[in-house]
């Protein structure tokens, strides 16, 4: 699940670029950056929990709400 995973998020409006940058490190922890065009939205999630193939995350946006994230991994694809 570590390492960067791209992905399009289609929605009725616009159809989201989207790179997940999934990392684990001492200082920041488990954490997910969320990334996408052409609306240039950046989101951290912090609070990530794991439990087997599937990764929950939250976070806050720009504008102070929050965000939910759920996705599946199976090998070397996602979905959710």
């Amino acid at each position: 699940m570590i390492g960067e995973w791209s992905t399009i998020i289609k929605t009725f409006y616009v159809q989201f670029y989207t790179i997940f940058t999934i990392s684990d490190d001492a200082v920041n922890g488990l954490r997910i950056r969320m990334d996408s065009e052409p609306v240039s939205k950046k989101l951290i999630f912090d609070q990530v929990t794991i439990a087997g193939n599937s990764l929950q995350a939250s976070g806050t946006d720009s504008d102070g709400k929050k965000q939910e994230l759920e996705l599946k991994f199976n090998g070397d694809t996602f979905s959710g």
